[in-house]
């Protein structure tokens, strides 16, 4: 019965997606360059907190060519904003543009930033808030462009690069805050409470990107957005938390964190430009695939979509206690495109968040616990020209003799200040005799 109107529809279907097709093709350009924006603001933001937290004047050159290499950048968002707003479709399209028009305005108070920031008449920290400010818009536009994506599938690989994007976000506020406390010689309880935070976060959001694309694409390989200085860089976070309350000189720690921090950076941005080359060269397969199959006699040889997966969790595998909050997501704030699909992530994003917080407790005990060790090693370093491996060594064995926990001894000996007169062991536990 339905048989003459079955192949219509089908046409008019694909007709109406490559139309949606070459609208949204676009976007990417969009995308790549609020990209490349966000990434100099974030170096202009890093040379900032430089300049801010010196005495002198040694950071300016660093400061200027940042500014610059910003201003480089700031053009490139015109013609691809132009070519969107050409385009406008529905309610979708509006809230694009509203985003849009957010951002820029937030670029347009860059000018009276930056002349505070060169005359030192603005805190670090007021500084760095409203670069975050700026940036955040940025980001916020880029997340609006999946309600133009026709393909679900196009729109989850913009969900996986803006998670990326917001990853790399986290890691330069963590690279500022940190920066801002070694080169002060000290953080504050909260302060470390704020990198914490910061770090959970980035880990959030780079294995959301690493599920959508393990999903759609196969696994990616860790050598594209990892470094090999992750050791160094965790150790460093370490080392942060043995200063808390403290105040010593670390000028040098701070730079050795802004290098370390920045390679960090870097690998985010090369993992953000692989997923931009991807979302351009799906587009442009789907497009060609529709067209192929639009000018073709029949219908029958076309693919069938295969189905959403990485973002789609069935409604019926829901918990009903994700969360004993109050929920303040809305269906009526998602692109109407990608339907149920983001909804569904959202509320797993929810349990993701509730499951953070917990995280987050049991890393401010850990946090404190490092900082006992730390001390308890250092205090053997001090007494008897250990490395810091072999008072990690004897640390271990003085608990296994005692049949105490670890922290427990590196806790007894933090709050010694003197070495003790009957001496622990002359020589640490991997010492010849």
């Amino acid at each position: 019965m339905f048989s003459e109107i079955i192949d219509p529809i089908r046409r008019t279907a694909l007709r109406t997606e490559i139309e949606g097709l070459k609208a949204a093709i676009p976007l990417h350009d969009l995308t790549q360059a609020l990209g490349r924006v966000t990434h100099a603001l974030q170096r202009e933001r890093g040379a900032t907190q430089g300049y801010l937290n010196d005495l002198d004047d040694t950071r300016i050159a660093l400061l200027k060519n940042a500014v610059a290499l910003s201003d480089s950048v700031l053009p490139e968002l015109l013609p691809p904003a132009q070519t969107v707003l050409k385009n406008p479709s529905g309610p979708s399209a509006a809230r694009l543009f509203n985003r849009l028009a957010d951002a820029l305005s937030g670029l347009q108070s860059l000018q009276l930033l930056r002349q505070q920031c060169f005359a030192r008449r603005i805190r670090a920290d007021t500084a760095f808030e409203k670069y975050a400010s700026i940036i955040t818009r940025l980001l916020h536009t880029v997340y609006e462009t999946t309600s133009l994506w026709v393909d679900p599938h196009l729109a989850a690989q913009v969900v996986a690069l803006f998670s990326v994007m917001q990853a790399k976000e986290y890691a330069g506020q963590e690279r500022a805050l940190t920066m801002a406390g070694f080169t002060r010689g000290s953080f504050s309880k909260l302060h470390l409470q704020q990198i914490t935070q910061l770090i959970h976060a980035q880990e959030a959001c780079i294995e959301r990107a690493k599920s959508i694309e393990k999903a759609h694409n196969g696994t990616l390989g860790e050598s594209e957005f990892e470094t090999s200085d992750m050791a160094l860089l965790e150790r460093m976070r370490r080392l942060a938390h043995t200063l808390e309350g403290q105040n010593s000189s670390g000028e040098s720690l701070g730079e050795a964190w802004f290098q370390i921090s920045t390679a960090r950076i870097e690998s985010l941005l090369n993992y953000q430009k692989s997923l931009e080359n991807q979302l351009k060269e799906k587009a442009q397969a789907r497009l060609a695939q529709a067209t192929i199959a639009l000018n073709s006699e029949s219908l029958d040889a076309m693919p069938a979509t295969p189905p959403l997966v990485g973002l789609y969790l069935p409604v019926a595998q829901h918990p009903q206690n994700w969360s004993t909050e109050p929920s303040t997501i809305s269906d009526t704030n998602l692109p109407p495109e990608l339907g149920q699909t983001l909804m569904d992530w959202a509320y797993e994003q929810q349990r993701s968040l509730r499951e953070t917080r917990e995280a987050l407790a049991q890393a401010e005990i850990a946090a404190q616990e490092i900082k006992i060790l730390e001390r308890g090693k250092t205090r053997l370093m001090q007494w008897y020209g250990w490395t810091e491996d072999q008072a990690h060594r004897e640390l271990r064995r003085m608990a296994m003799n005692r049949g105490r926990k670890l922290i427990e001894i590196a806790g007894v000996l933090s709050e010694l200040t003197d070495k003790p007169a009957e001496p622990i062991n002359d020589k640490p536990a991997d010492s010849p005799d």
